[in-house]
C-alpha cells in the first residue's frame, strides 16, 4: 500500500499545483488587458506591456532552469518564486503611471512565468518516477483556468476592472502557500550513472542539436499565434459588443475542450510522434484564427474556441514529449527554460508591439496574422516529422 499511497499523494499535490497556478492565469490572460485599460493605457501601450511579459521569460526562465539543474531540486525554487510573485503583483496597487506599470510588469511576470516550466519539469519527472498520467495532472490546470475565467467574467459584470489586481494577488498568495506542500524530484548525479548513460550531455550539445533548434522555431510560431489571441481577443470581442459574461464563456469553452483532450490523451498520445501532435496544433490554429478574424457571432466563436484542444493542448503535449525524447535528463530544467524563454517568450515578445499597432489599425483582421503563423508551424512540424 505504501507505493500506492505515495503515488496518490504526489498526484493530488501536483494536480493542486496546476489548479492554483492556472487559476491565476485564468484571471490574468483574459482580463489583465482590461485592468491595464482601466489604468489609462491605450492599445499600443497594452501591446507593449504584454510584450514585456513575454520578454521577461528570456531572462527569468533560463536563469531559473539553470538554478533548478544546479540545485537538483524543483520544490525549493518554486517556493521562492511563488512568494516573490505574490509580492510583485501586490505592488501593482502602488504603481501609478505607465512607466512604473511597465517596470513591475517585467519583474512580476518574469517571476511568475519561471514557475510554469519548473512545474512542468517537476510533474514530468514525478510522472516518470511513479508512473503517473501527466495529461491528467495537467488537466487540473485547465479546470482552474475555467473556474477563474467563468467566475471572473460574471463578477466583472458588476465589479470594476480595478478589482482584477487584488484578485490576482490573492490567487498567487494561495499558489505560494501550496508550493510548501509539493513533492520534490532530483536527477541522479553523474557519478551515480552508468559510464555510457544516455543521460549525459552538455548545454552546448543541446544548443547544437538541430532537432531542438527546429523544435524551438516551430513552437515559437505557434506561440506567436496564441499571443495575438491572449493579447487582443477580449478587447476585440468587447469592442464588437460581446458581454463580459459571454467573453468568460468563450474563454471557458476553449479550456473545456482542452480538459476533454487531456482527459483522453493517454489513449493515443504515446502512439503519435511528437512532431505530429505539434502539426495538429498548427492545423487547428489555421482554422481557428481565420474564424476569429471574420466573425463576432457567439455561436461561431464558441465553435472556434473548441479548437483550443488542438492549438494549445495537443501542441503542448507534443512539445513536452519532444523535450523528453531529445533532451538528456540532467539538462531537462534548462531545456524547459529555453523552450519557455525562446518559444513562448522572446519571439512572441518581440512581435507583440507590432501586433498591438496592427490591432489599433485593423482590429480583428489581425487574427489573419495568427493564421499565417499557424500555417508556417504546420509546414515546419511536418518537415520535422519527415526528418526524424
Amino acid at each position: 500500500m505504501r507505493p500506492l499511497t505515495a503515488k496518490m499523494n504526489a498526484s493530488l499535490r501536483l494536480s493542486a499545483l496546476f489548479f492554483m497556478m492556472f487559476l491565476a492565469v485564468g484571471i490574468q490572460l483574459p482580463y489583465w488587458p482590461l485592468w491595464l485599460r482601466a489604468q489609462g493605457l491605450d492599445g499600443e501601450q497594452i501591446g507593449q506591456a504584454l510584450a514585456l511579459t513575454y520578454l521577461a521569460k528570456i531572462i527569468f526562465n533560463p536563469l531559473a532552469g539553470g538554478i533548478v539543474d544546479h540545485l537538483n531540486s524543483r520544490r525549493k525554487p518554486l517556493i521562492f518564486l511563488g512568494l516573490l510573485t505574490a509580492c510583485g503583483f501586490a505592488l501593482f496597487a502602488l504603481t501609478p503611471g505607465v512607466v512604473a506599470i511597465m517596470a513591475l510588469t517585467f519583474l512580476a511576470n518574469g517571476l511568475f512565468s519561471a514557475m510554469i516550466p519548473i512545474s512542468d519539469n517537476l510533474a514530468l519527472m514525478k510522472a516518470a518516477e511513479l508512473h503517473l498520467d501527466y495529461p491528467r495532472l495537467r488537466l487540473w490546470g485547465s479546470i482552474g483556468f475555467v473556474v477563474a475565467a467563468l467566475a471572473c467574467g460574471r463578477w466583472l459584470t458588476q465589479a470594476p476592472p480595478e478589482m482584477i489586481q487584488p484578485l490576482m494577488t490573492v490567487a498567487l498568495a494561495g499558489l505560494a502557500a501550496l508550493c510548501f506542500a509539493l513533492p520534490d524530484a532530483a536527477v541522479p548525479l553523474a557519478k551515480d550513472l552508468p559510464t555510457q548513460s544516455p543521460r549525459q550531455g552538455s548545454l552546448r550539445d543541446l544548443l547544437g542539436d538541430r532537432r531542438f533548434l527546429a523544435f524551438l522555431g516551430v513552437s515559437a510560431l505557434l506561440q506567436m499565434a496564441l499571443a495575438v489571441y491572449y493579447g487582443f481577443a477580449t478587447l476585440h470581442w468587447r469592442s464588437e459588443g460581446v458581454s463580459e459574461a459571454t467573453i468568460g464563456n468563450l474563454w471557458s469553452c476553449g479550456v473545456v475542450a482542452e480538459i476533454l483532450f487531456f482527459a483522453s490523451a493517454k489513449r493515443f498520445v504515446h502512439r503519435c510522434h511528437p512532431a505530429s501532435l505539434i502539426a495538429v496544433g498548427g492545423a487547428g490554429g489555421l482554422l481557428r484564427w481565420s474564424l476569429l478574424a471574420f466573425t463576432s457571432s457567439p455561436p461561431l466563436l464558441m465553435a472556434a474556441q473548441t479548437l483550443h484542444a488542438a492549438t494549445f493542448a495537443c501542441a503542448h503535449l507534443g512539445a513536452m514529449a519532444m523535450i523528453g525524447r531529445i533532451v538528456p535528463a540532467p539538462l531537462s530544467g534548462r531545456a524547459q527554460g529555453l523552450y519557455s524563454s525562446v518559444a513562448t517568450g522572446l519571439i512572441p515578445g518581440l512581435t507583440l508591439p507590432l501586433m498591438g499597432g496592427l490591432y489599433q489599425s485593423f482590429g480583428g483582421l489581425t487574427f489573419l496574422l495568427a493564421s499565417l503563423f499557424s500555417l508556417l508551424a504546420l509546414l515546419g512540424a511536418l518537415a520535422m516529422r519527415r526528418r526524424m
